[in-house]
């Protein structure tokens, strides 16, 4: 079985400093906790979760009141409460974060640092997929890449799964844009021309 490179990884509280001397042919890795102790874990208890510390006590992990954590949040809302506003279009559609996103607001920070500032949101790269993080065991057991990143809102709304995009001289182009390059009238008749021609 190919081992897999777990290497300064997080998990939990932990994260992941070497690999360790295998016991009973099981692969372990030398992990430090968050409250700094050192300890050799076996690493198939990591991936799968069943171990997110060295067995001390959690400790809060301190972001509450944050913009990251209430961008991580909002997530967690949109994915899997279903009294959400927009739950219809995330959690209703399958959009969900991988284990790693899920199991804390340090991992966002983790991956692709803090929110800058409030100008700032989490965005989906890909629309069609879920937050994932491209590294942990779910990720890569089902091909998942990185898709997760901070955008202003100006970008996310570029990135809205119901924009219109269009053919415009070889160029694949947002409809906005080219209502700004050509004007909204020479734009409406390309997009009513390319409607036409679809049916």
């Amino acid at each position: 079985m190919k081992k897999i490179d777990l290497l300064g990884q997080r998990f939990g509280s932990l994260v992941v400093l070497r690999q360790a001397p295998s016991k009973h042919q099981a692969t372990y890795w030398e992990c430090q906790c968050d409250c700094g102790r050192i300890v050799p874990l076996r690493g198939m208890c990591i991936r799968r979760g069943t171990t997110t510390s060295c067995g001390c006590k959690p400790r809060i992990h301190g972001m509450t009141g944050t913009l990251t954590y209430h961008s991580w949040m909002g997530m967690m809302a949109r994915c899997f409460n279903p009294k959400y506003e927009h739950f219809a279009y995330y959690g209703g559609k399958g959009i969900a974060p991988c284990a790693f996103l899920k199991s804390s607001p340090v991992n966002l920070m983790f991956l692709i640092g803090q929110r800058a500032s409030s100008d700032f949101t989490l965005d989906r790269i890909n629309n069609e997929l879920g937050y994932t993080c491209g590294q942990c065991e779910e990720c890569l057991k089902n091909g998942w890449v990185l898709n997760v990143r901070w955008v202003t809102a100006t970008e996310q709304a570029r990135n809205r799964s119901n924009n219109i995009w269009l053919m415009f001289k070889g160029t694949k182009t947002l409809y906005v844009d080219l209502i700004r390059q050509i004007g909204p009238r020479a734009a409406e008749r390309i997009r009513n021309s390319l409607c036409n021609r679809d049916e």
